[in-house]
């Protein structure tokens, strides 16, 4: 069967691509490692420093081995990037959306004034105050602005309020590692003659991720059920004191990228019960290792990548009562879950690294053609 990467071209000429970005995390640092990996693309990226507030522990040295790569302090990042850019004087600029005063300055720059600008947003359309205020306040930056990368469907409904044609959207924001989680189904498989049965939540222990509507979910789930199913969780944040003492619960920390595939091999389905995400990349790592899952409406990654039924559940968002019925059906369904797991991979094979440079480069070529 063809697959995206198959189809990546090579360019006319050497493309130099500087990409200003937030944080580091595990599956951008995949895309961009394959990125660099091209003949024809010398990328540079621009990295804000983690901070112990941000309640995550990536290690940019370790996932970003052969990318060429800066890493700042939030203010020295506003500080230096413009010199940093002005210096690469990229053919494209990579800025991750608007938010940021320095990076939308470069929209402008003098000294860029043939760099084709790309901007990537993951936000869905809210119906919130700053939104209707960005579009106002930012009209000149999104017309100076060549492509709108999205994460999703839900996204690109929000560029295209935003005032972007569709011929300037592309989809394909974000990646995962299909080589070290894609051969995880196949471990599981040969590892436990039955499936396993345990639930599994990955992510930061913020209000965001409902992190008290899954405990809630999960006592309901046990008081209901004979043998209920451990729920491991996998992570750090405020709302860590909220798994403790609970059985059958266990707060397992946060592991690296690398260490992630092992730990989804030991899982059973996959639950991420947000109340706000824009798209969820754990659910696409999680669906790569074949695990059936349980996201709420809220995950903008829901839309691709959890079929209702099908490879998994969808939920209302913020309904404890939803989701432990969910978790009960899971429970109930042991035997449909491996068939329903190699479901999720098909899905998520849509976003693996090598789908996402193919997209990437296809857009570049698109950007620099003569």
């Amino acid at each position: 069967m063809d697959r995206p990467e198959d189809f990546i071209p090579r360019l006319s000429r050497k493309v130099r691509v500087a990409i200003c970005w937030t944080h580091v995390s595990g599956y951008m640092a995949a895309c961009w490692r394959a990125l660099a990996a091209h003949p024809d693309v010398d990328v540079s990226v621009a990295l804000f420093a983690i901070a112990s507030k941000d309640n995550v522990g990536f290690q940019e040295s370790r996932l970003l081995p052969g990318v060429k790569h800066v890493v700042w302090p939030f203010d020295q990042y506003q500080r230096d990037v413009g010199n940093w850019v002005r210096e690469i004087k990229p053919d494209v600029l990579v800025v991750a959306g608007w938010a940021y005063p320095a990076l939308r300055a470069l929209a402008d720059d003098p000294a860029l004034p043939d760099t084709k600008i790309v901007m990537t947003m993951d936000t869905p359309w809210r119906w919130h105050w700053r939104q209707f205020a960005g579009r106002l306040a930012h009209r000149r930056f999104f017309r100076r602005v060549d492509r709108a990368v999205v994460a999703a469907e839900r996204t690109w409904q929000f560029a295209r309020w935003l005032g972007f044609e569709e011929r300037r959207i592309v989809r394909g924001l974000y990646g995962v590692d299909a080589e070290a989680f894609g051969p995880v189904l196949e471990r599981r498989l040969a590892r436990f003659p039955e499936w396993p049965g345990r639930f599994m939540f990955m992510g930061r222990y913020a209000p965001e991720k409902a992190v008290g509507v899954l405990v809630e979910a999960y006592k309901q789930y046990a008081s209901q059920v004979k043998d209920p199913w451990p729920l491991d969780c996998y992570g750090r944040g405020p709302l860590g004191s909220l798994l403790a003492g609970i059985d059958g619960v266990q707060d397992r920390g946060f592991v690296q990228p690398d260490e992630q595939p092992a730990r989804m091999e030991e899982a059973g389905c996959f639950v991420l019960p947000s109340v706000y995400e824009p798209w969820g990349a754990v659910l696409a790592e999680a669906g790569m290792t074949g695990l059936p899952q349980i996201c709420s409406e809220a995950c903008g990654g829901g839309v691709n990548l959890v079929q209702h039924l099908y490879n998994g559940l969808q939920v209302t968002s913020g309904d404890a009562n939803d989701l432990a019925r969910a978790m009960r059906w899971m429970h109930e369904h042991r035997g449909q879950l491996a068939i329903m797991g190699k479901r999720s991979r098909d899905l998520a094979a849509a976003f693996t690294h090598r789908a996402w440079v193919a997209r990437w480069v296809t857009m570049l070529d698109d950007l620099t053609r003569p």
